[in-house]
């Protein structure tokens, strides 16, 4: 596919400095992903997450006083966007944080602009923007609010789907063969996980958890380099066709984001809280796994989440035309807009979200020039990396 380089940003702007990701993380990417980078724009776009969101921290430093801290997915993009057989929304709540709803915002309009430039849909740029607001503040006033599902949606689900008994054989594909005290370590830590969820839901049988195979798991672009690894595990019986696949993933890291807040202690649970507050689609089992004796202070945390067979992510080629965009844009502001205030204080909550509606009405212009004033840095940074490597 043609990649167009169109730029989209203000008439007459200059593209300040190429947006480039942390030459270290760069060089930790094996070959076959530094090819994915060199090749795709998207897959740039996504591996410099959290480049990305300090520039949004930087270029609203002024105003990050008067704008709500609401609970942010952290890494909102089209390819963040999936469904399964009942449920359909954003979904991977890694970078989960509290901070300033722009995060969230810039960072899928972000993507949506890249994607439009990309499929040759630049003139609908301005509209896709729209819906998105138009879903963002409308489920701000009326957390209620239900979109209509996107037609992408209904058409994936028609796909034929993997048996149970293939889905099971493709997750053990994906598991790369850990070292006997490395699989000593998981099975370990899958006892722990066992004992903890058994003691919050007694009805689930012991030796759920056993693995019958496990591996490190290598996948995903922004968390790529982040340690995963990936269980077939017992489940409920132990006929073979009702195994579990359990994904483990270390806590990723928010530091070099300075307008985020992650708590001081628990910081795992922000994935959980996000996944909860914001995400539509529901797991098994998700939780952060107990902590082992032997690890010290400096260990980061590990969640767990189960795989369902059903679950499809969204990939850019999948969307038709702008208008399918357009609805995955509209539901996606829906989305956030409806959950990213949610408090338990009626009051509070409705403050909060007055306070935004009021923001989002001052900022629209700015957040749209700075999604593709970004845009542009980061195809700048993209084909000047390319051009060096």
């Amino acid at each position: 596919m043609a990649v167009l380089l169109a730029t989209g940003g203000v008439a007459g702007a200059q593209v300040s400095a190429p947006l480039r990701p942390d030459t270290g993380r760069l060089a930790a990417a094996p070959p076959a992903m530094q090819e994915r980078l060199r090749d795709d724009p998207v897959v740039y776009f996504r591996f410099l997450n959290a480049d990305w969101a300090a520039a949004v921290c930087e270029a609203f430093r002024g105003e990050l006083h008067a704008l709500p801290s609401a609970i942010l997915h952290g890494d909102a993009h089209l390819e963040q966007y999936a469904l399964t057989a009942t449920a359909h929304g954003l979904d991977d709540f890694d970078d989960a944080a509290h901070g300033p709803s722009v995060i969230d915002l810039v960072r899928f309009l972000g993507s949506a602009d890249l994607v439009a430039r990309r499929r040759g849909w630049t003139a609908e740029s301005e509209r896709l923007f729209d819906r998105f607001f138009d879903g963002y503040t409308r489920s701000l006033a009326d957390p209620a609010y239900s979109p209509p599902e996107p037609a992408v949606v209904a058409r994936l689900r028609a796909r034929p789907r993997r048996t149970r008994e293939a889905f099971l054989a493709w997750g053990e594909s994906l598991m790369q063969e850990p070292t006997p005290p490395q699989l000593e370590d998981f099975t370990r830590s899958l006892r722990l996980v066992e004992a903890l969820v058994r003691e919050l839901r007694p009805e689930v049988p012991a030796g759920y958890f056993r693995p019958k195979r496990a591996g490190w798991l290598r996948m995903g672009v922004g968390s790529f380099l982040v340690p995963k690894a990936l269980a077939r595990v017992e489940g409920p019986s132990a006929a073979p066709g009702d195994d579990v696949l359990l994904e483990a993933k270390q806590l990723s890291r928010l530091d070099g984001v300075p307008c985020v807040q992650v708590p001081l202690s628990g910081e795992a649970f922000r994935v959980i809280a996000a996944a909860e507050q914001i995400g539509r689609l529901r797991h098994r089992f998700l939780l952060v796994a107990p902590r082992r004796e032997e690890q010290g202070p400096d260990v980061r945390d590990w969640w767990v989440r189960t795989w369902d067979e059903t679950y499809v992510e969204l990939e850019t080629a999948d969307l038709a035309s702008p208008d399918e965009l357009a609805e995955v844009a509209h539901d996606v502001g829906a989305q956030l807009g409806s959950t990213n205030l949610r408090e338990s204080i009626p009051l509070l909550e409705a403050q909060l979200r007055h306070a935004e509606l009021a923001a989002m009405r001052r900022l629209d212009p700015r957040i749209r020039a700075t999604a593709r004033r970004l845009v542009d840095e980061l195809l700048a940074g993209w084909e000047e990396w390319r051009a060096s490597h």
